[in-house]
């Protein structure tokens, strides 16, 4: 079973074996589990060391001036290897450069740790070797170096060995029917099976559902009581619920390290009060504030006393999680009988139905992707078939598709698959949870269907809030393009072979059993039709495509390559253009129609071959599913390129490839406030970024509350835990040119480098737009590198998490980030102690959305700069800011370049948002100056009084 095989690492200046070059050679020898022996050398490149590979490997062009050259090294590297099998992480791009440089191949079986491991753990959050070092426990000394990146390899390689040999025998061997014989994997399977043979009733009881009582697992019986035992009630006494936020409270004694918050308490009260006054209460707390505690406890003794349901929406997964695994499991020490459920969307479980119907119908010597054998570990150990447990590529996303739970496929009552449904049985524990935790997705799309996806509900908390509305726009709205209909196609035109054989595949092996039926021609006329007018689709959509990204010009800004609304983008095209473009539109119509016509006209013809709805009743559902999908494709498409709804606005998106074409309702506050905020007795609505110059307004009315009468909507806000006025430094440098002038960018490079001479790296800096980021990025690089500053830019460098994993591990690096690094970033402590901020983040009045509600404020004879496009900015000018002060040790300092915030008018606004009463403004070296002072720890005379 591979007792004896090598571990291999290299390390390299780059990732192109064409230009770059090998830097370091290392080898370990395992045998038994043990190590044997160890080959380690450096590697003399021939030319200087980048920047970025002297920080993740520590190594200095000194040390690899005196190195052997590679061909000096390689005889005793490939001795030391010989024939063994071989293991690497990632091995593909180690094997890759010793291809180049030595024209070489393993003489024995290659395993590639990370390959296996995404196979065997498939709910490890990230792949990295660090990352999987870290989640194993291995020694993490010299990450990125070639000895202990190899040592950890291998011991990669045994831990999956231990998971294999654990499993059941009857997984492995469905995992290798699913392998061609030379696969690397197929071999490690055969090795693993072949001493376990002795393992009988290999099939029963292999997968996670079929061990548990579903009933008994997810429906309690518990009566609801208060904590008195006494009658159910719907009233929260205050006073009772802050005593627990005491240090001597329930929540002090089972918190470690609890500290008592006066915000977290006063935020505690007014919960309470919504919860007894069936109030909408709309309440900022920032960052250390304790607020999801603050909002629990008195919604879940809520739900508990009374037996009313609450619903809890995030915006992000990572809130969800943090709610799930660390509140709640306190909260249960409390109060055992506390039941919660997660819920999400259908498209979010796995359809046990169809993942069996697709696994059986593969035909013999059928190879299924990596992405299935992750699926059937996955289901040994999953008791929630939710996607969100997996790391899902985009590649898996799309095939996930062809496997979730989606309504239109479903078999319902005629399922053999229903009493283990895992969208059913999340549905059962919402039925009998006091806690429903979803997504705003999810909520908006229960208004879209009217309560046809979440349980009757009065209570609602909504944490993130300033996230509502754009979901609400996103949820209501349609979306069309390339994705949807590569499912199509996917399914209509896909090779049979590969992950199965797909529907048609699927009916052709099930028609075998009806050779005699003189309706079978028919059939299988008809399902050649389809597939002669899936191609006809897939051109006609390729055609269209074609054309309109022909007439755009790339705007190269945030949203894409290019993002137009679809009436100014016709109205530019000349009259052949658009005629040549509505040929097109036409065309893509026709063919949508004739397929969806075809597809029904096959599915009344199923029903005739089989009237009694058995043998064939997966098929039907299966071409159902796709019949549906092609129908509300031609409908969403209609509705957006007609314009059909007046107060919408239409907008295409193209990236230089794929084309997405969408709509979003302008009047979204209208319809949360008549179908949720009227409907829904208390809603609590917090975030840590609500108000604009101390008022939330703003939020009230893009949310619609502005119209509700009466004092049923409360604002409050909870003071920050923090000192800022002691722990954060805030300086406007006034004399850098103004965003806009030509010579902006140039001047923010040379301030940029400037600065890191003084803060030496732990350094943020915001980008309002790619286009700036990418510029100032070519610019300082080199300076940069000089300094022995690491430099990571968005989308230059590699992903957001690689990037955040990088600067937390080098102590000297400036991190480039645009949008997303603006909120959900947490670098507590020494990871970051200066965050600059380029530019006021004022929307682009290019993006479509915004120049339709500036348009329509303008009709309504309304200052959309003030209304709207002012209160937008400085809540996300609040949330960058938020990216600094973490936690009560931290201490750093924000640089803002932008001095229109110290000229204009609106400056007042922004200045009278954030939790900081002084701030310093002045000169570049003025401001160097002062950064140097505070970070020493000196005092600071000069501050300016903020201006309120």
């Amino acid at each position: 079973m591979f007792e004896e095989f090598v571990a291999l690492d290299l390390e390299t200046t780059g990732l192109d074996p064409e230009r770059d070059a090998i830097v370091e050679l290392a080898a370990v020898h395992f045998r038994q589990g043990e190590v044997v022996a160890k080959y380690s050398r450096l590697v003399n490149p021939g030319f200087p060391l980048p920047l970025r590979i002297q920080k993740l490997t520590g190594l200095t062009d000194e040390e690899l001036q005196g190195a052997p050259e590679f061909a000096v090294l390689w005889p005793e590297l490939q001795e030391f290897i010989a024939d063994l099998p071989l293991v690497g992480h990632n091995l593909s791009f180690d094997l890759a450069f010793l291809a180049k440089a030595a024209g070489w191949q393993p003489l024995g079986p290659v395993f590639d740790t990370r390959r296996l491991c995404r196979i065997f753990y498939p709910t490890l959050t990230g792949y990295s070797l660090s990352q999987l070092a870290r989640h194993f426990s291995l020694p993490s000394e010299g990450e990125h170096r070639a000895e202990p990146d190899a040592l950890r390899s291998g011991m990669l390689f045994l831990k999956v060995k231990e998971r294999a040999a654990r499993m059941k025998a009857g997984v492995l061997q469905l995992m290798v029917s699913s392998l061609p014989a030379g696969d690397p994997v197929h071999l490690f399977l055969e090795a693993i099976l072949a001493e376990k043979k002795h393992e009988f009733g290999a099939y029963s009881q292999l997968f996670a559902f079929e061990r548990q009582d579903s009933a008994g697992e997810f429906l309690g019986e518990e009566e609801l009581i208060d904590e008195d035992g006494g009658p159910n009630r719907g009233y929260l006494n205050e006073e009772e619920v802050v005593a627990m936020f005491t240090a001597g409270g329930k929540l002090g004694r089972e918190l470690p390290g609890f500290e008592e918050r006066e915000g977290q308490k006063e935020m505690a009260r007014e919960v309470c009060r919504a919860f007894n006054e069936d109030g909408i209460l709309l309440i900022e707390a920032g960052t250390g504030s304790g607020k999801s505690l603050a909002y629990l406890v008195p919604s879940l003794l809520w739900a508990m006393n009374s037996g009313e349901k609450v619903v809890l929406s995030t915006h992000t997964i990572s809130l969800q999680e943090q709610i799930r695994a660390k509140d709640l499991p306190l909260l249960q020490k409390i109060w055992p009988h506390l039941r919660s459920a997660v819920i999400k969307g259908r498209a979010n479980y796995l359809c046990l139905d169809r993942w069996f119907q697709t696994w059986d119908a593969r035909q013999e010597g059928t190879a299924f992707s990596d992405f299935y054998l992750r699926l059937l570990v996955w289901l040994t150990e999953t008791l929630t078939g939710d996607r969100n447990e997996l790391s899902l590529n985009q590649q898996e996303e799309e095939e996930w598709y062809q496997l979730c739970c989606e309504s239109s496929s479903c078999r319902g009552q005629n399922c053999f698959y229903r009493s283990s449904c895992f969208w059913l049985q999340a549905l059962r524990r919402a039925r009998d949870a006091h806690l429903i935790i979803v997504n705003h997705s999810l909520l908006v799309a229960d208004l879209k269907t009217e309560s046809a996806v979440l349980p009757a509900y009065e209570r609602l908390v909504v944490d993130e809030a300033h996230h509502l509305e754009e979901e609400a726009m996103s949820g209501l709205g349609l979306e069309v393009g390339d994705k949807h209909f590569r499912r199509v196609f996917r399914l209509l035109l896909r090779e049979e072979g590969r992950n199965g054989p797909g529907p048609r595949g699927i009916l052709r092996l099930k028609l075998r059993n009806f050779a005699y039926n003189s309706l079978v021609p028919e059939v299988e006329a008809t399902l050649v039709k389809i597939e002669e007018e899936a191609s006809m689709l897939k051109a006609a959509w390729e055609q269209f495509v074609k054309i309109i990204g022909f007439f755009l010009t790339p705007a190269g800004e945030e949203v894409g390559a290019c993002c137009r609304r679809l009436d100014e983008y016709l109205a530019c095209l000349l009259p052949e253009e658009r005629q040549s473009l509505e040929n097109a539109a036409a065309n893509l119509t026709s063919r949508l129609g004739r397929l969806r016509g075809e597809l029904n006209r096959f599915l009344g013809q199923l029903a005739l071959l089989d009237p009694h709805d058995d043998y064939l009743a997966d098929s039907k559902a299966e071409w159902k599913a796709v019949a549906t999908l092609v129908g509300q494709i031609e409908e969403d498409w209609q509705k957006i390129w007609t314009r059909a709804e007046a107060d919408q606005v239409y907008w295409l998106e193209w990236d230089g490839t794929q084309l997405i074409l969408r709509s979003a309702p302008l009047k979204v506050g209208e319809i949360l406030r008549a179908k949720l905020f009227e409907q829904v007795r208390t809603v609590i609505l917090t975030s840590a970024t609500l108000t604009v110059n101390g008022s939330c307004s703003y939020f009230r009315e893009r949310l619609g509350l502005d119209g509700i009468a009466g004092e049923r909507v409360r604002e409050r806000t909870v003071a920050p835990p923090f000192a800022y006025d002691s722990q954060a430094l805030m300086c406007v440098v006034r004399d850098l040119p103004l965003p806009g002038e030509e010579d902006f960018s140039r001047a923010v490079a040379d301030f940029i480098v400037r600065l890191l001479e003084v803060t030496g790296g732990s350094t943020m800096v915001l980008f309002t737009s790619h286009q700036m980021l990418r510029e100032v990025y070519w610019r300082v690089q080199r300076e940069l590198e000089e300094m022995d500053v690491l430099l990571l830019g968005q989308g230059i460098d590699g992903s957001r998490s690689r990037l955040l994993e990088e600067f937390k591990q080098v102590r000297r690096a400036v991190l480039f980030g645009a949008s997303t690094f603006w909120e959900g970033v947490d670098l507590p402590g020494e990871l970051l102690r200066c965050l600059v901020l380029v530019k006021i983040p004022f929307a682009s009045p290019e993006i479509p959305v915004v120049s339709a509600r500036l348009e329509e404020m303008a009709q309504q004879e309304k200052s959309g700069f003030w209304q709207f496009t002012l209160p937008q900015a400085v809540i996300k000018f609040k949330q960058g800011f938020g990216r600094l002060i973490r936690t009560r040790e931290d201490r750093g300092v924000v640089v803002v370049l932008d001095r229109r915030l110290l000229e204009k008018k609106y400056g007042r606004a922004i200045f009278g948002s954030l939790p900081l009463r002084s701030h310093f403004r002045g000169s570049r070296d003025e401001v160097l100056k002062k950064i140097a002072e505070w970070l020493e720890g000196k005092t600071f005379p000069l501050l300016q009084k903020v201006i309120k």
